[in-house]
């Protein structure tokens, strides 16, 4: 409720994601189940049908990786995929084949 203390004191648990996004508003439908715990008697819930919440929903842990811009393809050698990277040594600036994972986004 808007005049709880903090900023997200309610836990919940994701059941539901939709597969795509909507075009018109950049929205994903996305369901959770979240404890209400002044229910009970109807006018002593947290949340009632009709009300809007905000939500954060943590996607995992942050990971180290570079973005890559989408014009400088990846190479393939036998299903590893690679990049070539150009790297300062010795003063010099040289090319490095440098294997890759590839990641979701």
């Amino acid at each position: 409720m808007a005049n709880e203390p903090g900023q997200f004191p309610h836990a919940g648990v994701v059941d539901f994601v939709d597969n795509k996004v909507d075009p018109s508003t950049g929205t994903l439908k996305v369901r959770a189940v979240v404890s209400n715990p002044m229910g009970g008697e109807r006018g002593t819930e947290c949340s009632r049908p009709g009300f809007s919440s905000a939500f954060r929903v943590p996607l995992g842990e942050p990971r180290r990786q570079l973005p890559r811009d989408r014009a400088a393809p990846f190479g393939s050698d036998q299903g590893q995929k690679y990049l070539f990277v150009v790297v300062k040594k010795d003063g010099k600036e040289i090319v490095e084949y440098r294997p890759v994972g590839i990641g979701p986004g």
